[in-house]
């Protein structure tokens, strides 16, 4: 198992909430969904990342939404679910649409890195 899960849960656990803006807990959430994943903790991982979008709805912030839409479908393949495919999918269209952002950018870059894990899923 890689140590990276276990910095971030660190470094998280640093994190100064009561500084944090309602759009910095979304990104800890989100990232601490990730830590999950990466630990193995679906469920965790599952909860964090649901956490993260429902608070980016909440706060009116298309942008997060799908910035974490994407994460969470990506860590999904990453993990071998099948499902996350159209997931990502649809998250990857919406950020297509952010072209006044660097979000279509990174999600292409994203979409690149994972095309191997959903060749081998399909």
């Amino acid at each position: 198992m890689d140590a990276k899960p276990h910095d971030a849960f660190q470094e998280l656990n640093k994190a100064r909430m009561n500084l944090a803006t309602k759009e910095d807990t979304v990104c800890l959430a989100a990232t601490t969904g990730m830590a999950y994943f990466r630990t193995g903790n679906d469920f965790e991982g599952r909860r964090y990342y649901e956490a993260a979008i429902e608070l980016a709805r909440q706060v009116g912030n298309d942008n997060l939404v799908t910035l974490a839409k994407v994460h969470f479908a990506r860590e999904r393949l990453l993990r071998g679910d099948k499902d996350a495919v159209l997931d990502f999918m649809k998250a990857y269209e919406a950020a297509m649409k952010l072209q006044e952002t660097n979000i279509p950018a990174v999600v292409d870059h994203m979409a690149k890195e994972i095309a191997p894990v959903v060749a081998h899923l399909k």
